[in-house]
C-alpha cells in the first residue's frame, strides 16, 4: 500500500470508521481516541497492507481489537468502560407529516437502541458490523475467524431476541 492509497482510504472510509468507533465506544472522546489509535496503526502498517485486501475490514477489526484491549485495561483497574448508548446514524426526515408520529418514531428508535445495547456482546457486535458498518457476512466471519453460518445464526438470534422484546413492549 502506498501513501497515496492510505490517504485515499482515509478520505473514502474515515467517516465510516469514525461512526463505527462512536457506536462501539458510546462516547465521543473515547471514539476519537479509538479512531486516532486505529489510524496510527494503519500508518504504522501501511507498507505491509495490500490494496487487494479489504482494508476497511482490517481497519474495523483493528478498532475492535484496540477497544477490547482498552476494556480489558479498564476492567483490570476496576473501572469498566461505560457502554450505554447505541448510536445509529439514521437520516431523519425533516419533512415530518405529523409531530406525534415524529415523537413516536423517536421513542421507538430510542427503545430499539436500548434493546440492542442489552444484547450479549457476541450478538451486539455482529449487529453493529452488519447494519452500521455495512460489512458483508463473509467479511465479519473472516474478522472473527469463525464460519459464515455462525455469523448468520447470530444475526438471526439477535433479530429473534429483539423481535420478542419489541412484541412484549408494544
Amino acid at each position: 500500500m502506498k501513501k497515496e492509497e492510505l490517504e485515499e482510504f482515509i478520505l473514502k472510509y474515515g467517516t465510516d470508521l469514525m461512526k463505527f468507533c462512536k457506536i462501539t465506544t458510546n462516547d465521543d472522546e473515547l471514539a476519537m481516541e479509538l479512531y486516532q489509535e486505529t489510524m496510527l496503526r494503519m500508518v504504522e502498517h501501511y507498507k505491509k497492507l495490500e490494496v487487494s485486501e479489504n482494508i476497511k475490514a482490517w481497519a474495523i477489526s483493528t478498532a475492535i481489537n484496540l477497544w477490547k484491549n482498552k476494556k480489558r485495561k479498564y476492567a483490570w483497574r476496576r473501572r469498566i468502560a461505560k457502554q450505554e448508548s447505541y448510536e445509529v446514524f439514521i437520516e431523519c426526515d425533516d419533512n415530518a407529516d405529523n409531530p406525534e408520529e415524529e415523537v413516536i418514531r423517536s421513542e421507538l428508535i430510542k427503545f430499539v437502541r436500548s434493546q440492542v445495547r442489552e444484547l450479549p456482546e457476541k450478538y451486539r457486535m455482529v449487529v453493529y458490523l452488519y447494519y452500521t458498518a455495512d460489512m458483508k457476512i463473509k467479511d465479519i466471519a473472516s474478522l472473527y475467524k469463525i464460519p459464515e453460518s455462525t455469523i448468520k445464526s447470530r444475526l438471526v438470534k439477535a433479530k429473534k431476541i429483539l423481535k420478542q422484546k419489541l412484541e412484549e413492549e408494544l
